[in-house]
């Protein structure tokens, strides 16, 4: 499943945080299964939510900018992955 594949990326990508625990939820507006990862450090436990599609489809309101970054470019990463090795996507 790709959002499997995308918190493996973001795991070993991120090596300042961690994935505390994770669940999978239904965005009915977008009619797909999105995926909240709690992170951890320190006293801060901020969370993000990814789409399938390689997307933050949300935040928790106080999240460090360098974490944003960090999964926005690990998340960049495996969008281009698959472009380039289009038309092979993981189902």
């Amino acid at each position: 499943m790709m959002l499997d594949f995308i918190q493996s990326k973001l795991e070993k990508s991120i090596s300042n945080w961690e994935i505390v625990s994770t669940e999978d939820l239904l965005d009915e507006d977008q009619d797909e299964v999105v995926r909240v990862l709690n992170f951890d450090r320190g006293t801060s436990d901020p969370f993000i939510v990814v789409s399938p599609k390689c997307f933050i489809a949300g935040t928790s309101s106080k999240i460090s900018s360098s974490l944003l970054v960090d999964v926005h470019n690990t998340l960049n990463s495996v969008m281009w992955t698959f472009v380039r090795s289009y038309p092979t996507v993981p189902n």
